[in-house]
């Protein structure tokens, strides 16, 4: 008010007439000289020489004055311009209506008669066209945002400087919805992405959050949060050390932890290198530039896999809102989509949230701009969910580092593939009519086979041979050894993979247990090897085994375990059909170097490669099972065979169907359960892996697969083939 009293004074020593003559001049003199810039049309506002001129617009209320709303002369506070922040023509109008003509001062040897007209122009140019350079060119120092002009986003400019990430910009007007002070929420962006803004901000490099100034303060914040590690060069610098003027001279803001103050916020952040996912292993990488689709997927309990479709514009939550999925859809269905119940797991009330893992993104078809990735489930609170299988599996990964153990995973995935029946009106028919591992046979299907291998190459699973197996229609794909998350996820990816590539070629592949009754029956043959301090503990070719000790304790724990937890291998009613003998299923529970028969094979390597190649490999899993639950029992059971000092009993070498009862009890052989009725009381009676898993998934998963044993049990083979056979 002292400053403005003083500009008065000095006004008033001059005759009104001239004053009045000189603000009148200089104010006309610009209005004409500024309609023949060249400005966007966002910015020509007809009603200037209104303003400027003292002329009040009819729109406006009693008593605004010739000054913009909001200001008084003399006023140092920024402008607002009816109930919103400035844009920069309001600033312009501010100070042509304080220039230094109207207050009676001489500017670059001009008397102060003469009206400012050249100055005014230049700052009007400078302060109007800076925004369309800032639409084609960040300023130095600073990143190109959308401005704001009535509050909203501007559609077409990029004016306004966003600094780096922890400093902050000055702004008024209220605090967001859910805003805490001195708490962080992050503020709602707009449905597309502003590509002249950059393509950090394009990708979800950086986001902006609300942020209180001090307790007591009215003024907001807006800080720009980065994602990618990347990208350094973009920052900015903070004014007055993050706080706003009111603030400038009191003491420094308190720095407080980020808590969201809605559940549905606090999810897990993004894997590092998000928003572009890279496949462990592969030099392969996805951008988010490139899809137009992303499908989030999980499997549930009954080993079948579920999504939600993500389109682009929604792909920047993927790893941080995720998607909505029922508590029935993530953990309850049965194969047949029954709805099951459990004590802790309601089918109705409740959902999960499903977050997308996208450090193993992938691209599924770069022509259709498809992506895949799993989704780990979450609660509203932002917690793991009891029952997310692929957590589970997370966990018993860490527990073996503690141990300072490292395993790999390789899976040999079977699956039949047919085609259309010749006759109307019948079942779709096996693709190749053999013979077993034949040229014929691949010949029969080689178009998908070579496809399929393209695709799974794009998709960035690697595979080590492919080729057609014992039964008509039967196809193995062998996938390179990776650590147990990365090699459950390709298997998962390799499935929707194949399906796509046999709809492509008109044909059908079914990953059943038993696709066709009394015919050859599908596994999943999970391959595992250890290590620690560098040293395959399957290879020791002085060991009388052919192991290590720590080798022969898990090959021990595994055994012991296979009774209780082989409805986590299969799960489904067909896949204890298919665990019979000489099916190469692995139906008796012992151990033997290269022996097929038995439920453990040992894979010595070739000679002098055994430190490389030597791994075991568990043959009664099946493609029913979900496999994050299969993998994450096998290591478990290998880790308490470890910590127990258990000890494996003689390795077998001949089939073990072709002992005698009384050969068979001496070297330990035992037969796995009969049916799924008698794994699944075995599995919900065991404290080991209810100790593993937790007593929400194993009721759950146990509830899923109980239904299918009474719906099913009785039933034959063939209608329980019919029912399942393009479920999986």
């Amino acid at each position: 008010m002292g400053a403005a009293r003083a500009r008065t004074r000095r006004l008033s020593r001059r005759p009104a007439a001239s004053v009045a003559d000189a603000a009148r001049g200089g104010a006309s003199v610009a209005h004409h000289r500024l309609r023949h810039l060249r400005q966007p049309d966002e910015l020509r506002r007809p009603d200037l020489h209104s303003e400027l001129g003292g002329v009040r617009r009819p729109d406006r209320p009693p008593g605004a004055g010739d000054l913009p709303s909001g200001l008084r002369t003399g006023d140092r506070r920024e402008p607002r311009a009816h109930g919103r922040r400035p844009h920069r023509t309001d600033l312009a109008r501010h100070r042509i209506a304080q220039a230094p003509a109207a207050r009676g001062r001489a500017v670059r040897g001009r008397p102060v008669d003469q009206p400012l007209v050249s100055g005014t122009v230049l700052l009007l140019r400078r302060l109007v066209r800076r925004p369309a350079r800032a639409a084609v060119r960040p300023r130095r120092g600073g990143r190109a945002t959308r401005p704001r002009v009535g509050g909203e986003p501007h559609p077409r400019l990029c004016a306004r400087r966003v600094p780096a990430r922890g400093h902050a910009v000055a702004t008024r007007g209220p605090a967001p919805p859910g805003l805490v002070r001195g708490r962080v929420r992050a503020r709602a962006r707009p449905a597309e992405p502003h590509v002249a803004a950059g393509q950090a901000r394009a990708h979800g490099i950086v986001r902006d959050v609300a942020v209180g100034c001090l307790p007591d303060c009215g003024v907001r914040r807006v800080q720009t949060e980065r994602r990618d590690p990347e990208s350094h060069g973009l920052g900015g610098h903070p004014p007055r050390d993050g706080r706003c003027r009111a603030c400038a001279g009191r003491r420094k803001p308190t720095v407080t932890p980020r808590v969201h103050t809605d559940p549905e916020r606090r999810a897990r952040p993004p894997p590092t290198g998000t928003p572009a996912g890279r496949r462990p292993g592969m030099n392969r990488s996805v951008r988010f530039d490139d899809i137009r689709a992303l499908l989030v997927c999980h499997v549930d309990n009954a080993g079948i896999s579920r999504v939600k479709v993500l389109p682009h514009r929604k792909l920047l939550s993927a790893s941080t809102h995720g998607v909505t999925i029922s508590n029935s859809a993530g953990v309850l269905f049965s194969v047949d989509d029954h709805l099951n119940a459990t004590r802790d797991v309601d089918p109705v009330v409740g959902d999960l949230r499903g977050i997308a893992d996208t450090s193993s993104m992938a691209m599924l078809d770069r022509e259709a701009r498809l992506a895949w990735a799993p989704a780990d489930l979450f609660s509203l609170d932002g917690t793991p969910h009891p029952t997310c299988q692929r957590t589970a599996l997370r966990r018993v990964v860490d527990d073996a580092e503690d141990a300072r153990l490292t395993f790999l995973v390789g899976f040999e995935l079977e699956c039949t593939v047919f085609r259309p029946s010749p006759v109307e009106g019948e079942p779709p028919v096996p693709a190749t009519t053999g013979p077993a591992y034949s040229t014929r046979a691949l010949l029969e299907v080689e178009a998908f086979a070579f496809a399929a291998l393209e695709a799974l190459d794009v998709a960035g699973v690697p595979v080590d041979q492919m080729h057609p197996e014992f039964g008509t229609g039967q196809l193995e794909f062998a996938f390179a050894p990776r650590d147990p998350l990365a090699a459950v996820d390709d298997l998962a990816l390799a499935r929707v993979v194949l399906t796509r590539v046999a709809q492509r070629h008109g044909l059908m592949v079914s990953f059943a247990p038993v696709p066709i009754a009394g015919g050859s029956t599908n596994g999943c043959h999970v391959h595992l090897s250890a290590r620690r301090d560098g040293r395959n503990v399957f290879a020791d070719p002085k060991a009388k085994l052919g192991v290590t000790p720590l080798g022969a304790n898990m090959i021990a724990g595994i055994l012991d375990r296979l009774e209780e937890g082989v409805a986590l291998l299969g799960g489904s009613v067909l896949s204890f059909a298919r665990l019979r003998p000489h099916a190469w299923a692995g139906a008796d529970i012992c151990w033997g170097p290269g022996n097929r028969e038995a439920a453990i094979r040992f894979v010595p390597g070739q000679a002098g490669m055994g430190a490389e190649q030597s791994n075991i490999e568990v043959k009664p899993t099946d493609g029913a099972a979900n496999p994050y639950l299969a993998v994450a029992a096998i290591i478990a059971a290998a880790l308490d065979g470890v910590a127990r000092g258990a000890t494996p009993p003689k390795p077998v070498h001949v089939d073990p169907s072709t002992l005698t009862a009384a050969q068979r009890r001496s070297a330990g052989i035992r037969p796995l359960p009969a049916d799924l009725g008698s794994a699944l009381h075995r599995l919900e009676s065991s404290e080991f892996y209810r100790g593993v898993f937790g007593d929400v998934l194993i009721d759950a998963y146990v509830a899923t697969r109980q239904h299918e044993w009474e719906a099913y049990g009785e039933h034959v083979p063939e209608d329980v083939a019919d029912l399942v056979r393009w479920r999986y």
